[in-house]
């Protein structure tokens, strides 16, 4: 059953992997409909429909802010994406050397 109204806040903190780390965030006040909005990395572009899905059956009502942020710490987890994005080439996996970790927000 969908939630009829809600005024809230959810953080959640999880490792991907050794080199990746996320914190998701959800804020919520009460809306006369659903209002959705999200914050997310430019690589996670093909993540807001699944959201917006499943906050859809979820939920009724509400003004939503969804934000997720992503932390690499280091060129290997960029290299998961292959040498064809922007990235992983500013990273130096492909070639050019760019040092430091990278910090990504939507």
């Amino acid at each position: 059953m969908p939630l009829r109204s809600m005024t809230g806040f959810a953080q959640v903190a999880g490792q991907v992997d050794p080199q990746l780390t996320f914190v998701l965030s959800l804020k919520s006040v009460n809306h006369r409909f659903l209002d959705l909005h999200f914050r997310l990395p430019s690589d996670a572009d093909g993540l807001e429909m699944k959201l917006r899905r499943m906050l859809k059956e979820k939920l009724a009502r509400g003004h939503v802010e969804v934000t997720l942020n992503l932390d690499y710490a280091s060129a290997g987890a960029i290299a998961l994406s292959g040498c064809g994005t922007a990235r992983a080439r500013r990273s130096g996996v492909c070639g050019t050397r760019e040092s430091g970790a990278h910090s990504h927000t939507g």
